[in-house]
C-alpha cells in the first residue's frame, strides 16, 4: 500500500460517508456530523484524477443542497435575505468629535445612507455617480451648521453651473476631511474637484459673451464659502476681490435682486471676511431680503454698554446688540434656537456687519474698547450656534485699546462690570498664547485687586449685568475659572472659587 512521505503529500478533505442512500440525503445533516477524513496520495498527480474531482464535488454539492432544504421551511415566499451586518453598531468604531453626536466617518460602515435623500428627479449640472450623489447629500445634513443653513435658504439648489458645482462639492469633501482630523490641504479628492472648478472658471473669464453671467458669479461665490468656511483670509480676500470686480462689470448688486439666496451668501461672505480682517465690509446692508430686528427690551435693562460710549454711531450701533441679545432670550423661551442656522444669518449677521461699518481708527481708546468687545460678544453668541471664525485680530485690537487705557487712567475707576466683561471676553475667545496668557493675567491680576471670593460673585454681579446669556462660552468659562484660581492664589496667595 502506498505510505505518504513528508515532500511528496497532499491531502484533501472528503465526508466519512460519501456514498448515502437515499433516506440519509432526504435528512438535514446537523453542523456536528459534518466529520472529515483525509486521502493520501504519493503523487500530485493523483490530485487531478476523475474519482478525486468527483468525490470533491459531491461533497460541496451536498452541503448546499442541505442548506437550501434546511432553510425552504422556515422563508415565506417572496424572502429577501439582505446582509445588514454592516449596519449593526460596532463597539470598537470611534467618534470624531466627543461633543455633539456625528455620524462615524472614521470607519468604513454607513450608519445613515448615505446619498439616501436626494430627489431622484433632480437634475445636476454634472454627471453624477454614487460618490458625487454621497457628496451632495453629505451638504444637505445635519453634519454641519452652515451647510444647514446654505441647504435651507436654497443656496445649493441654485447652483446650475458646472464650476459652482464642482466647489460645493469641494466644499463637501473637505469638511469629511475635519471631521476625520486629516489636513484639508493634502486630500486629492477636493484637490481635483477645485483644480476642475477652477479651469472651468478661467475658460469663461476671457470670454466676453459669459464672463459675467449668473453661472460665473455663483463659481465664484462658491469659492468665497469655501475659503471662508474654512478660515482661509488670503484665499477670501482673492476671491473678493474677484466676486466685487465682476458685480461691477455687470452693472452692480441689482442685477442679482432676482436670486436672493445669493444675495444673502454673498452677504454672509462678506461680513465674515471683515469680520476676521477687520475691514469694512464692501457689500451694503440687503434690507429688502433681510428683516429688521424688533424686540421689546425691558425697561430694568443696564444698557452699561451704550451708555460709556462717546461715539453716537457706535451708540447705535450697541443698542441694536441689545435688541438682539433680549430677542435671543426670547425666542429661547420656546425652542431650540441654537438649531436654527438660519436665525443666525438673518439676525446675527446684520447686527455685526453694523458694527463693522463704524471705524474704530478715530475713536477715542474707551470706544475702540466696547466696539472691539461689542463683535467678540457676537462671536460668542455665534459660537453658541456651532460657528467658529479667526477672532485673533478682533482680540488683538482689544487687548491693544485695553493697554493703552491701563496707561491713561486706574482701571478701578474703570466701570468694574464692564471691566470684567472685556476681561472674560478676551480671555474665552483668545487662542494666540501671547494674548491669552494676557488676558488671564490682567484677570487674575483685577480680581485679586477688587477682592473677590467667588467666580459666581464675578459672573453674576458683574458680567452678566452688561450683556450675557447663560448658554454662550459654558465650557470656556470653566475652563477660565480654573486657570484664574491657579493664578490668584500662587501669584496672589488668595483663596477664590
Amino acid at each position: 500500500m502506498d505510505q505518504p512521505t513528508c515532500t511528496e503529500s497532499s491531502r484533501l478533505p472528503v465526508p466519512d460517508e460519501v456514498e448515502q442512500n437515499e433516506e440519509d440525503e432526504e435528512r438535514p445533516r446537523p453542523a456536528h456530523d459534518a466529520g472529515f477524513q483525509f486521502l493520501n496520495f504519493s503523487n500530485f498527480n493523483e490530485t487531478k484524477a476523475k474519482e478525486t474531482k468527483s468525490r470533491v464535488r459531491s461533497h460541496v454539492m451536498h452541503g448546499v443542497h442541505q442548506k437550501k432544504k434546511g432553510g425552504r421551511e422556515s422563508r415565506p415566499s417572496g424572502f429577501i435575505d439582505l446582509d445588514t451586518s454592516l449596519l449593526a453598531p460596532n463597539p470598537h468604531a470611534t467618534r470624531p468629535h466627543t461633543g455633539p453626536v456625528l455620524p462615524n466617518l472614521a470607519s468604513g460602515r454607513p450608519e445613515r445612507m448615505g446619498a439616501g435623500r436626494n430627489d431622484p428627479f433632480q437634475r445636476y449640472p454634472i454627471e453624477m455617480n454614487h460618490r458625487t450623489l454621497e457628496l451632495y447629500d453629505h451638504l444637505r445634513g445635519d453634519f454641519c451648521p452652515m451647510f444647514k443653513t446654505m441647504s435651507k435658504i436654497g443656496f445649493f439648489r441654485s447652483i446650475t453651473d458646472p464650476a459652482g458645482f464642482l466647489q460645493i462639492l469641494c466644499t463637501s469633501v473637505s469638511h469629511m476631511t475635519t471631521l476625520r482630523y486629516q489636513p484639508v490641504a493634502q486630500n486629492p479628492e477636493a484637490i481635483a474637484l477645485s483644480t476642475q472648478a477652477i479651469q472651468s472658471v478661467n475658460s469663461r473669464l476671457g470670454d466676453p459673451a459669459v464672463h459675467t453671467n449668473d453661472g460665473v458669479v455663483a463659481a465664484i461665490l462658491t469659492f468665497c464659502c469655501h475659503t471662508t468656511m474654512f478660515n482661509d483670509v488670503p484665499g477670501s480676500k482673492t476671491h473678493l476681490d474677484g466676486l466685487e470686480a465682476i458685480i461691477q462689470r455687470r452693472g452692480g448688486l441689482g442685477t442679482l435682486n432676482a436670486n436672493p439666496a445669493m444675495r444673502m451668501v454673498m452677504f454672509w461672505v462678506d461680513t465674515n471676511y471683515s469680520f476676521m480682517t477687520d475691514t469694512v465690509p464692501r457689500f451694503p446692508f440687503p434690507d429688502d431680503i433681510l428683516p429688521a430686528i424688533a424686540a421689546p427690551i425691558p425697561n430694568n435693562t443696564p444698557f452699561l454698554l451704550a451708555e460709556s460710549c462717546m461715539v453716537e454711531d457706535l451708540a447705535s450701533a450697541i443698542y441694536g446688540l441689545y435688541g438682539l441679545n433680549q430677542l435671543l432670550i426670547n425666542e429661547a423661551e420656546g425652542r431650540d434656537i441654537w438649531a436654527d442656522g438660519v436665525f443666525s444669518w438673518t439676525r446675527i449677521i446684520p447686527v455685526l456687519h453694523k458694527l463693522l461699518l463704524i471705524r474704530y481708527e478715530q475713536f477715542d481708546p474707551g470706544s475702540a474698547v466696547l466696539q472691539a468687545g461689542a463683535m467678540l460678544y457676537i462671536a460668542a453668541i455665534r459660537r453658541r450656534f456651532g460657528v467658529r471664525f479667526l477672532t485673533h485680530v478682533q482680540i488683538r485690537k482689544l487687548r491693544i485699546s485695553m493697554t493703552v487705557l491701563l496707561e491713561d487712567i486706574d482701571p478701578i475707576r474703570y466701570n468694574s462690570a464692564i471691566w470684567l466683561w472685556l476681561l472674560v471676553l478676551g480671555s474665552t475667545l483668545s487662542f494666540l498664547k501671547e494674548d491669552h496668557d494676557w488676558f488671564i493675567s490682567q484677570t487674575a491680576q483685577y480680581i485679586s485687586t477688587i477682592g473677590y471670593g467667588t467666580w459666581d460673585e464675578v459672573i453674576r454681579n458683574h458680567v452678566q449685568n452688561v450683556l450675557w446669556i447663560n448658554d454662550i462660552l459654558v465650557p470656556e468659562l470653566e475652563s477660565l475659572r480654573v486657570e484664574v484660581s491657579t493664578i490668584v492664589w500662587n501669584t496672589y496667595r488668595q483663596e477664590f472659587s
